[in-house]
């Protein structure tokens, strides 16, 4: 078709323009010639379904937009699939990094985001080590993902119970023991599902509560100390005892859908320690259930402020740089509409169940008992900051996670897992 217009316009030297973009409307461009065309890389499958539906409405108002989005997770090595993006000339336009430690690893890549509203109005806390070296902001936060111990409210009330007083370690092995005296009369199994299959749980998660508070919760401390002293190693070792003496066996092959899915909405537990992110899950599997006999119980750690729990923001959003003009503006664009914008504010809370890492959300509260449980911990600063995705993930998994598995099995004591977890200790600055 081009073809023979191009004859036509040559052969009478006529140049019509509208009959030249009436007839390149109908050639091998398309009704995408004048899109803007981003992709996204994202690592949290949970709310994929959510996040595409989202990105549909997004391109429904911004006709002039279209976003291509890979989901990469759930056993896969996301690390790796980004890593052959980016090695492979095909790197996405907004990538997800898990916290300062990733984030450093493609720094160079990051445009900054100053300019936008999801930086303007974002949590300072959450955005403090997100600095470029110029001294702009690389990456916006995700949301805010805390995590406790979480129990079922109906097995305390008929254990005679009152999670409210379980403060301290004493507080906590006091109510673990009565639980265990009745837990034949509750239909227990065990008082705790202890998953040490799972090194992220254990050794992330788990270890970041007694690794954080020798930074003083600080991510950039964490992330450049050549050394670690292991301070709340007995701590920790509490924490250990009090779940793997007291929990379903063997816990070294307890995995996390064993833990939640089977354990803990099965009521064959009364206590697991996970965090926000469970939230759906739990409300799938039995809605009515997980808004009212579901509470949060922070873990109670010797030496550091008592009932608060743990978290902070661990994942962010970065846009490559070297995509293009056009197409680090459209992926600033979507970002606020996400964070800022009425709609995405809405769909922040009611679909991905996230608990906000931004301010102006006032309006924009969840129903679910258990985020508006979170958030208030959040709003109230009742939470020690986690700084493990500051430090080598791979340390924390395999120093600690795998260090938590031998002592489970007799294969190691404490003190030797002590003594290869400061051994092995290697800040992230330092890879």
């Amino acid at each position: 078709m081009r073809s023979k217009w191009k004859r036509i316009i040559m052969g009478s030297t006529i140049m019509c323009g509208g009959i030249l973009l009436a007839a390149c409307g109908n050639g091998d461009g398309g009704e995408n010639a004048d899109k803007t065309n981003i992709s996204m890389f994202l690592t949290k499958i949970e709310y994929k379904k959510e996040m595409e539906q989202f990105v549909d409405k997004f391109e429904e108002e911004n006709k002039d937009i279209a976003i291509d989005v890979t989901f990469v997770g759930g056993g896969e090595d996301s690390e790796s699939s980004l890593k052959a993006k980016f090695s492979s000339g095909e790197a996405p336009t907004i990538f997800m990094a898990a916290g300062l430690d990733q984030f450093n690893n493609y720094k160079k890549y990051a445009a900054d985001l100053s300019d936008t509203e999801s930086i303007k109005t974002a949590i300072p806390s959450t955005i403090d080590s997100m600095k470029l070296d110029d001294g702009g902001v690389g990456a916006v936060p995700m949301s805010m993902e805390v995590y406790s111990y979480i129990y079922n409210k109906d097995i305390f009330e008929k254990a005679g119970i009152n999670a409210e007083n379980i403060q301290t370690q004493s507080d906590l092995t006091e109510a673990v023991k009565e639980l265990d005296k009745q837990k034949k009369q509750l239909g227990l199994e065990a008082v705790f599902a202890f998953p040490a299959k799972e090194t992220w749980s254990t050794g992330m998660h788990g270890g970041g509560i007694f690794v954080a508070p020798e930074f003083e919760y600080d991510p950039m401390k964490a992330f450049s100390t050549e050394t670690f002293n292991f301070d709340y190693s007995e701590q920790m070792k509490y924490y250990v005892d009090i779940q793997n003496d007291y929990s379903i066996q063997p816990t070294a092959s307890l995995d996390y859908s064993t833990q939640i899915d089977d354990k803990f909405v099965g009521e064959k537990v009364a206590i697991v320690m996970q965090g926000s992110w469970v939230v759906p899950t739990l409300m799938a599997a039995n809605e009515e259930w997980a808004q009212d006999s579901v509470g949060i119980l922070p873990v109670p750690v010797e030496g550091t402020p008592e009932g608060y729990i743990d978290g902070g923001c661990l994942n962010y959003y970065v846009v490559n740089k070297e995509s293009g003009e056009k197409e680090v503006a459209a992926a600033k664009k979507f970002l606020d509409y996400m964070n800022c914008s009425d709609e995405g504010k809405k769909n922040t809370v009611e679909n991905f169940m996230f608990i906000p890492a931004y301010r102006g959300y006032e309006e924009y509260q969840s129903d679910i008992n258990l985020i508006q449980e979170y958030t208030q911990y959040v709003n109230d600063e009742k939470y020690r900051n986690a700084v493990f995705n500051a430090v080598n993930v791979d340390w924390l998994k395999n120093s600690i996670g795998t260090g938590i598995q031998k002592y489970v099995t007799n294969e190691a004591t404490w003190d030797e897992v002590t003594k290869e977890v400061k051994d092995n200790w290697k800040a992230s600055s330092n890879n």
